[in-house]
C-alpha cells in the first residue's frame, strides 16, 4: 500500500470516527492533509492525530449517551446478557474439557444454548425480585423494571420462556453424562 493510499485509509477512518463522535472537527484535519504535499501530508496527519487522540480522551471521559431503548435492548439488559454469556462460556469450556478425544458438537451447542436460557431466566427473576431496591440506587435505577420501561408481567413472561427453553433443551438434548456431572444416572 502506498503512502497516499495509507493516508486515504486513515482519513476514511477519521470520517467514520467523526460520525460516532460529534464535536471532533475532522474536516479541518482532512483539509490540511489533502492540500499538503504527499510527503508532508503524512507528517501533518500524524500531528493532527496526536491532537485528535487528546480530544478523544476528553470525549471518552464525558458521560456517554444512552443507546436508544428498544425492547431488544431492554431484554438484553434484563437478562444481563454479558453475564449470561460468560456463564454459557464456562459451561461450554467444561463440556469441551470433559469430552475426551472427540467433541460432540451438537451436544456442545445444546449445552451452550440451554445454559444461556437458564442463566437469562435466573438473572431476569433476580431483577424481578429486586425492583424496589434497584429503584433506590442510582446505578440500577435506569434498568427496565425500576424505570418503568417494562412491566413486571412482560419480564416474568420472558423469564418463563427463557427458563422453559433453556431447561427443556438441557433435559432433552444434552447427553445424560453431562446432566449428571459424569455419574451416569439421575441422582
Amino acid at each position: 500500500m502506498s503512502r497516499s493510499q495509507t493516508v486515504a485509509s486513515v482519513l476514511n477512518v477519521l470520517r467514520r470516527f467523526q460520525n460516532s463522535s460529534p464535536g471532533v472537527d475532522v474536516a479541518s484535519i482532512t483539509g490540511q492533509v489533502s492540500t499538503s504535499a504527499p510527503s508532508s501530508g503524512f507528517s501533518a496527519l500524524l500531528s493532527q492525530l496526536r491532537g485528535l487522540s487528546a480530544t478523544a480522551a476528553t470525549a471518552a471521559s464525558s458521560p456517554k449517551r444512552l443507546p436508544k431503548n428498544t425492547l431488544l435492548t431492554d431484554l438484553k439488559q434484563l437478562s444481563k446478557f454479558k453475564l449470561s454469556s460468560l456463564v454459557m462460556l464456562t459451561a461450554s469450556a467444561g463440556f469441551v474439557a470433559g469430552s475426551g478425544e472427540s467433541i460432540d458438537w451438537k451436544g456442545l451447542a445444546m449445552t451452550s444454548l440451554g445454559t444461556l436460557g437458564a442463566a437469562a431466566c435466573a438473572n431476569t427473576l433476580n431483577q424481578l425480585y429486586e425492583i424496589s431496591n434497584d429503584s433506590k440506587m442510582t446505578r440500577t435505577a435506569n434498568r427496565p423494571l425500576p424505570s418503568g420501561r417494562m412491566s413486571p408481567l412482560l419480564a416474568a413472561a420472558f423469564a418463563l420462556s427463557t427458563g422453559a427453553m433453556g431447561l427443556g433443551i438441557l433435559y432433552t438434548q444434552v447427553p445424560m453424562l453431562v446432566q449428571t456431572g459424569g455419574r451416569g444416572g439421575r441422582n
